[in-house]
This record gives structure tokens, C-alpha cells and sequence, in this order.
């Protein structure tokens, strides 16, 4: 089945997380409508997890043979790799004319500890660690684990129980995780970030986009009736669980997907009128690049806003859509000559 349209989605999510990043209260993303978006945009982290899953089922679900491990994770780390490993090096850099070059403060210098983490995708791991060295990469830690866990659960869990068990099992699972990531939050606020942040904690987006990707393949469509009523139920539970938690519920890791999962069948069913318009071509390769954006936003944001500091100016809405701007192109141009040929070269390594 032709999903191409939700290449797009990743564009539009990680776009809103970089403006959650570093425009949040300025113009026009301080705006009424356009603001209750922003701030609640780092929830599209939620969405990367649940697609990924949802992508990975659709591609190997109905395959006969086992996925070969050495083979899967060779062509993910071809896939996320070198431009992980480059915007790590720029951060290092980054830090390094800052301290040792221009002799000015900053509230994070990088261990070595914090460096052989990140090289290794562990940092989400360790307590305090997920922030270090290029903070979107806390993200690929957890990716990283999806990606290992991936074969495992489709070659001996998904293919050998009935589906309803199936998703008994990750609802059952998906509750409990909301239950006991809340519950540890409230009564272990010292490790806060690291619950935010484990791999663990999140797990639940990617096994529910598992699911979801599953049922695409195999089951008859859902009617876009059912799917438009259970995304405004959805809506309105969200807004429900909020107002009457009095903020005390966190939606970061993976609640969202109350929203989430109706709205990502609605445009791979293709029964949004916008499906065909997020197919043009453009607009797809603008869902090719989004790993970069997501990746080089810190990196480029720093030395962005150095150089701004060094002449003299500071960051402001206009200068901020010139530094969106630069980033796209600094996607687009890792994207055409870094990410693709290397991976390339990676996949086409044999092992002995």
C-alpha cells in the first residue's frame, strides 16, 4: 500500500519541534492559535516513534521469511549514522571555540564519558546523559533501541499469537506505561529527565505504531466516519485528562497517541483532502531532509547565533525564519551529499 503522503508529516513535526526549540514566544508563533500548537510541539517526538513503528510493520509485516538482524540493523545505522556522527562533531567543535577559542562561559562542557555515550546511542540510558553533547540526539538513542528491539518483537512475539491478543497485550502495555511513568515522576522528581527521556518510557509509541502498521496491512480499512469521530473523541479525552488531572498528568511520553494514531490512519488511508497534496514530489523530499532538520538544528542554531553575537546582533523573528531557511538547505545539501551516498557504501559492505 502506497503510504508516501505521511513522508511529509515528519517535515511538518520536526519543523514545529525546532520552533518549540527556539522561537516559542516570538512572532508569529506567539500568536493565539498558532501558539497552542507550538507549545505542546515536542510532543511530535511521540509521533516519530509511533510512525516509525508504524513504517517498519508495513515494510516487514507481510514478509515471509524472518528479518536478518545483522542485515536490519546494518541498514538502519546506514540510514541514521553519518549525520548523527557529523552533528555530533559540529556540537564538539561548537563547544570548543566557545571555551577554548573565544574564552566564554558555558553552562556545559563535554566529557568524554558524555561523548563515547553518544557515539555509542546510549546516552538515554544514563541518568543525567540524554541532554549531552546535541540534545535532539536523545531521540536516536531511544530510536536506536527500537531499532534492536524491532526484529526480536516481529520474528518472535508479533507472528506467533493471535492478533486480538496482540493488541491486548500493547494496550494493556501502553496503560501501564502511562500509569507507571506518571507514578515514578511524581515520586522520584529527582530522576525526573531520566524518565522522561529512557528508552523504556517510550517504548510504548513504538509498539502501538507496530500494531497500527500491522492492522493497516491486514485487516480491512477502517471507514473515515469512525476514524473523524475517534479523532475528535480523541481530542476531547486529551483536553478531558488534562483539565481534570489539573496538569498533573504528562503527556510527553506517549499519551498523545490518543490523537495520534486516528490522525496517522486518517492520512494513510488516504482519506484527508489534503493526502494527495502531501504526495507532490517537493513536498516528499521536504520528508527526506526532515532527519536533518531534526539532527543539525542545534549545531546550526549555535553557531548561527555566535556569529549574530560576534557581530553584534541578536536573534529575532526575522532573523530567526533565516536561520529555519539556512536549515533546510543545510539539510537538503547533508541529505543529497553525506546521508544517501553514505548509506549507500554502508549497505553495500558485506559481512564476512
Amino acid at each position: 500500500m502506497d503510504t508516501s503522503q505521511l513522508t511529509f508529516t515528519r517535515f511538518i513535526a520536526a519543523i514545529l519541534i525546532v520552533i518549540f526549540h527556539f522561537a516559542e514566544g516570538s512572532f508569529p508563533f506567539n500568536q493565539p492559535i498558532i501558539s497552542l500548537i507550538v507549545v505542546n510541539a515536542n510532543y511530535g517526538v511521540s509521533y516519530f516513534f509511533l510512525l516509525s513503528g508504524f513504517v517498519m510493520a508495513v515494510a516487514y509485516g507481510k514478509k515471509s521469511e524472518p528479518i536478518k538482524y545483522k542485515a536490519f540493523l546494518k541498514n538502519r545505522l546506514a540510514r541514521i549514522f553519518p549525520l548523527y556522527i557529523l552533528a555530533m562533531l559540529a556540537m564538539l567543535l561548537y563547544y570548543y571555540l566557545r571555551i577554548e577559542i573565544m574564552g566564554m562561559a558555558s553552562n556545559y562542557t563535554p566529557e568524554t564519558f558524555d561523548v563515547v555515550l553518544n557515539i555509542l546511542m546510549l546516552q538515554s540510558w544514563v541518568p543525567d546523559k540524554a541532554m549531552t553533547v546535541n540534545v535532539p540526539a536523545w531521540s536516536l538513542s531511544v530510536e536506536w533501541f527500537f531499532y534492536v528491539s524491532f526484529p526480536f518483537l516481529l520474528n518472535y512475539v508479533y507472528q506467533r499469537i493471535s492478533f486480538k491478543k496482540l493488541g491486548i497485550s500493547i494496550m494493556v502495555f501502553f496503560i501501564l506505561s502511562q500509569i507507571l511513568f506518571n507514578a515514578f515522576i511524581r515520586v522520584f522528581p529527582r530522576f525526573g529527565l531520566y524518565f522522561m527521556y529512557n528508552p523504556l518510557f517510550h517504548l510504548n509509541s513504538f509498539v502501538v505504531g507496530n500494531f497500527v502498521g500491522l492492522y493497516f496491512i491486514t485487516h480491512k480499512p477502517i471507514s473515515s466516519a469512525k476514524l473523524y469521530i475517534g479523532l475528535l473523541l480523541s481530542v476531547i479525552s486529551i483536553a478531558a485528562i488534562n483539565y481534570l488531572s489539573k496538569g498533573w498528568v504528562i503527556f510527553t511520553n506517549g499519551l498523545f497517541l490518543i490523537v495520534f494514531v486516528p490522525l496517522l490512519l486518517i492520512f494513510a488511508y488516504n482519506y484527508s483532502p489534503i493526502s494527495n497534496i502531501f504526495r507532490k514530489k517537493f513536498l516528499q523530499y521536504l520528508g527526506e531532509i526532515s532527519y536533518g532538520i531534526y539532527i543539525l538544528q542545534f549545531p546550526l542554531y549555535f553557531f548561527f547565533t555566535a556569529l549574530l553575537t560576534f557581530s553584534g546582533h541578536k536573534i529575532n523573528s526575522l532573523l530567526f525564519i533565516v536561520y529555519l531557511c539556512l536549515l533546510i538547505l543545510a539539510s537538503a545539501f547533508s541529505y543529497n551529499y553525506i546521508e544517501k551516498p553514505l548509506r549507500d557504501r554502508i549497505k553495500n559492505i558485506r559481512f564476512v
